[in-house]
C-alpha cells in the first residue's frame, strides 16, 4: 500500500501513515513545521480501524 497524505484546513499540515512490512503502521503529522511520528502496532491498528467508521476511498486492513 503506497503513503496516503491528508491534508487539513489549516496551511502546513499533513498527515501521512506509511504501513510496516509486520502489519503495523507509521503515523506522521506535521504541522508548521513540527512533526510528531506514531508507531502502531497491528493489533492496535486493526483495534482503531475496526472501531472507526469507513471513509470513502479508506482501505481497511
Amino acid at each position: 500500500m503506497p503513503e496516503r497524505t491528508r491534508h487539513h484546513t489549516q496551511p502546513h499540515a499533513a498527515i501521512r501513515a506509511t504501513p510496516l512490512r509486520d502489519g503495523g503502521l507509521h503515523v506522521a503529522v506535521t504541522n508548521g513545521g513540527t512533526t510528531t511520528s506514531i508507531i502502531l502496532t497491528a493489533e492496535t491498528r486493526a483495534a482503531l480501524f475496526a472501531s472507526a467508521p469507513a471513509l470513502p476511498g479508506d482501505a481497511r486492513p
